[in-house]
C-alpha cells in the first residue's frame, strides 16, 4: 500500500528527472513485494496455517459477518491508537527535526511540494493498510484481534510516521518565526523527554515483579514435571502472566498457548488451577 501510494503520488510531488528514476524503484518494489506475497501465501505451510485454523477458504474474508467484524475491530483497534497520548512524542520529535533542518549552505528548506496532498494520501494508505492487516488476520482470530495488539505492528510503525511528519511541517513551519525558534527547539526537546520519561513508571517495579513470576514459574514447573514423571497426562496450570504477555488461561480461557504448554511437557492437555502447586 505504502509503494503503490508513493507511486502514484509521483505524478503530482516530483518533478524532473527525478520522477521516472523514482517510479522504476516504485514499481520494482512493489512488484518484489505482490510477487514475496503471493508466494508466502501459496506455499505449503500458510496452507497448513490456514486449515489448522480452519480458515482454508479466502471467501471468508469478504463474507458479510466477517466484514462487519472486521469493521468493528478495526473501529475499536483505531480509538485505541488514536486516543494513546505517547504518540505526542512523535509530533514533538518531528517538530524538533523541522526546526533543526538546515539546506545547502545553512539555508532553511522550503517545505515539500503540496504537503496537503502528502498528509492526505499519508492518512488514507494508513488507514486502508491497517483495515487489510485487521480483514487478513480476523478470520483466525475474530474478535480477539482488537486485544492481539501484536497484530498492529503491520500498521502502526506507518502512524508513527505520520504524526512525525506532520510535526515536521510544523517545525519547518515555525522557522520563519526566527526570534523564537531556540526557544520553541528547548520545548519540543522538552515534549520528547517527557513522553519518554511518562513511559518509565511501568518498569519501576518490573524487576521485582519478573522474580516474582520466575520463582512461581519454577514452582510450578517442578510440580508439573514431578505429576508427568508419575504417569499424568492432563495437569492443572495456574496463568502468572505480567503486562499482556500470552499465557494458557491468562483471561481465564484456553488460548492458542494452552496447547503449546501441553506440548512442552508432553501430556495430552492442561487443566485451568486457581491456585499455584
Amino acid at each position: 500500500m505504502v509503494l503503490l501510494a508513493a507511486l502514484v503520488l509521483t505524478f503530482w510531488t516530483v518533478g524532473g528527472q527525478q520522477r521516472p528514476r523514482l517510479r522504476v524503484w516504485f514499481a520494482v518494489g512493489l512488484a518484489g513485494t505482490v510477487a514475496g506475497a503471493l508466494i508466502l501465501v501459496t506455499s505449503p505451510g500458510s496452507r497448513r496455517r490456514r486449515g489448522r485454523f480452519g480458515a482454508v477458504k479466502d471467501t471468508s474474508l469478504i463474507a458479510p459477518d466477517s466484514l462487519a467484524g472486521v469493521t468493528r475491530s478495526f473501529g475499536h483497534i483505531m480509538i485505541d491508537t488514536l486516543s494513546a497520548w505517547p504518540y505526542l512524542g512523535a509530533v514533538a520529535a518531528g517538530a524538533l527535526l523541522g526546526l533543526v533542518l538546515r539546506g545547502p549552505g545553512g539555508a532553511t528548506p522550503g517545505p515539500p511540494r503540496r504537503p496537503v496532498l502528502l498528509v492526505g494520501a499519508g492518512v488514507i494508505t494508513f488507514l486502508i493498510s491497517g483495515y487489510r492487516a485487521t480483514l487478513v488476520a480476523y478470520p483466525v482470530f475474530k474478535s480477539g484481534v482488537v486485544a492481539s495488539t501484536r497484530l498492529w505492528n503491520d500498521f502502526l510503525f506507518l502512524y508513527i510516521v505520520l504524526p512525525t511528519g506532520l510535526g515536521m511541517l510544523l517545525g519547518q513551519a515555525l522557522q520563519g518565526f526566527r526570534p523564537h525558534v531556540a526557544a520553541m527547539r528547548w520545548v519540543a526537546a522538552v515534549l520528547c523527554a517527557g513522553t519518554c520519561i511518562g513511559l518509565t513508571p511501568p518498569l519501576v517495579h518490573l524487576g521485582s515483579q519478573m522474580r516474582v513470576r520466575a520463582h512461581d514459574w519454577e514452582r510450578q514447573d517442578h510440580w508439573i514435571r514431578a505429576r508427568v514423571a508419575h504417569g499424568a497426562q492432563v495437569v492443572p496450570y495456574t496463568p502468572t502472566p505480567i503486562g499482556k504477555m500470552t499465557e494458557p488461561f491468562g483471561n481465564g480461557k484456553r488460548s492458542r498457548s494452552t496447547a503449546c504448554v501441553a506440548r512442552y511437557y508432553d501430556v495430552k492437555h492442561v487443566d485451568y488451577a486457581l491456585r499455584l502447586p
